[in-house]
């Protein structure tokens, strides 16, 4: 039986693969190290940002593998005819980004609904 592995594991693995740290990803990313420890640990979802920055950084990384755990790591120029690795890249880069807006959305409402308690509180204090 085939393990599958995570898109946190499929990402470490592919750095694992080109021999860069933690740290050098960190810096690429503009993230502390400790916050890929801890997504290559699991504790934490990878943002949609980073992958993005990942597949327009390594060209050859194929995004169906990084996302989904299809086909290989890295893809090979003569499998697949050029119009439909550019097509893929630009719908993968459309799923991350549309995977972005619903965080950022998610966020927002949060942050509506803790806007909506506090003013609750000012409202109680000014009484």
């Amino acid at each position: 039986m085939i393990e599958e592995i995570s898109l946190n594991q499929r990402v470490d693995q592919f750095f694992k693969t080109k021999d860069i740290s933690q740290q050098q990803i960190a810096k690429r990313l503009g993230v502390s190290r400790q916050a890929v420890n801890n997504w290559f640990s699991g504790n934490h979802p990878i943002p949609s940002r980073h992958l993005i920055k990942m597949l327009s950084d390594f060209e050859k990384l194929n995004p169906q593998w990084l996302l989904n755990g299809v086909g290989e790591m890295e893809g090979n120029e003569q499998s697949l005819p050029l119009e439909s690795l550019v097509l893929t890249r630009k719908e993968i880069t459309i799923e991350l980004m549309t995977a972005q807006i619903r965080e950022k959305d998610a966020l927002i409402s949060e942050l509506q609904k803790e806007i909506g308690r506090m003013d609750e509180r000012l409202k109680q204090f000014s009484k």
